[in-house]
């Protein structure tokens, strides 16, 4: 009747194996007692056959089938069928959890670099100095993570304060060293039309301070000219007398 119902080892007191182990105590060589424990250790081989065949099994699932098979290697350690699926199951298990601690080895690389990064832009290392600014724990977090929505997030910010870091290098004159830090804008985000637009200004701006600048020295090196002239001694006039 509890075989019938499934009731291998469950629920507490009423199940086949505690019933056997009853029938042990009084006759340890009873044939039933046997034949008991290889009908339950064969009924979980099957069970375990039949949810494995099933596919999409959870580590969760794998660890309750592999308590099912350890319980059938209690009652018959020499069966082959569990033994083997014993192996199987636990290499399943032991894949994955090695799998789970790269994947927090991984996670908690992130986190801390992220954490770095946000550090480092609230302490004005945004673009240096160098090695130890936001951009470069920037490049160190694409190598670990290149599409984590988190890395993407931080590129976004990044682009942001860059650009207002420009704009103050713009208003104070300083467009080279304003374009520099656009080109790491363009570096992480080759893409952004608004850094595209702030660069071609830039160089416009820069080209034409450069043309001023040529136009200014050779405008001052026309006037030094003339003045070394102007300064330059007059020969006197010789006076040339009629013959008598």
């Amino acid at each position: 009747s509890q075989f019938q119902q499934n009731k291998l080892v469950s629920p507490k007191g009423n199940n086949v194996y505690e019933t056997l182990k009853e029938v042990q105590v009084i006759s340890p060589r009873h044939p039933m007692v046997k034949q008991g424990f290889n009908k339950i250790a064969d009924r979980f081989l099957t069970q375990v056959k039949r949810k494995q065949a099933k596919g999409k099994q959870t580590v969760k699932e794998s660890e309750r089938l592999l308590g099912m098979v350890n319980m059938g290697i209690s009652l018959l350690p020499r069966h082959k069928g569990l033994a083997s699926y014993k192996q199987e199951l636990e290499q399943v298990i032991n894949t994955y959890k090695g799998k789970q601690k790269a994947q927090q080895r991984v996670e908690k690389q992130i986190v801390d670099l992220l954490k770095k990064a946000k550090s480092q832009v609230a302490s004005g290392k945004l673009l240096a100095p160098f090695k130890n600014n936001a951009y470069h724990t920037y490049e160190k977090l694409i190598q670990v993570a290149p599409t984590d929505v988190r890395v993407a997030a931080l590129k976004e910010s990044l682009v942001k304060q860059t650009l207002k870091v420009v704009e103050k290098e713009k208003s104070q004159g300083k467009l080279v060293q304003a374009l520099t830090h656009l080109d790491e804008v363009l570096a992480i985000s080759p893409n952004d039309s608004a850094s595209r637009q702030v660069k071609k200004s830039l160089q416009k701006q820069i080209a034409e301070v450069a043309r001023i600048q040529v136009a200014e020295q050779r405008a001052a090196q026309a006037k030094v000219k003339k003045k070394t002239v102007s300064a330059e001694p007059k020969a006197p006039k010789v006076r040339v007398f009629g013959t008598f």
